[in-house]
């Protein structure tokens, strides 16, 4: 395979082995990539999104709720659309409950700010 990087490349006898290798690596796919896309037996359509390890944890409602109600507030109300979990009567519930929520605790911020101000505006 030469395209014209291997031109421009240092001597593998001049280089360090583990750069010489990195190098080889970069110009040349992995043929066990390659080998294990192509003997898949499932095609992408064919993947349950529920089933991967990796999002169990943005799919488990119970987590999804704590997010909400115990961390982020409303900044979390795309984890809730995202999650399939949810039907769609659930997903406005639940975003109007969390917004309500988030809007309450911003209030009762204000409340202590200006409560905390007054008191130093008196001494």
């Amino acid at each position: 395979m030469s395209d014209g990087f291997e031109s421009q490349l240092p001597d593998s006898s001049d280089a360090d082995p583990i750069v010489a290798e990195l190098i080889q690596d970069t110009l040349e796919p992995s043929n066990q990539l390659r080998a294990e896309t192509d003997e898949s037996p499932h095609s992408c359509e064919e993947l349950d999104p529920l089933e991967d390890k990796e999002s169990i944890g943005i799919q488990n409602r119970l987590a999804v709720l704590a997010l909400l109600f115990l961390v982020t507030g409303a900044l979390g109300l795309p984890l809730l659309w995202i999650n399939r979990r949810f039907s769609n009567a659930e997903r406005f519930f639940w975003a109007a409950l969390v917004t309500a929520y988030t809007i309450g605790l911003i209030w009762i911020v204000f409340r202590i700010c200006m409560w905390s101000y007054q008191l130093i505006q008196g001494l």
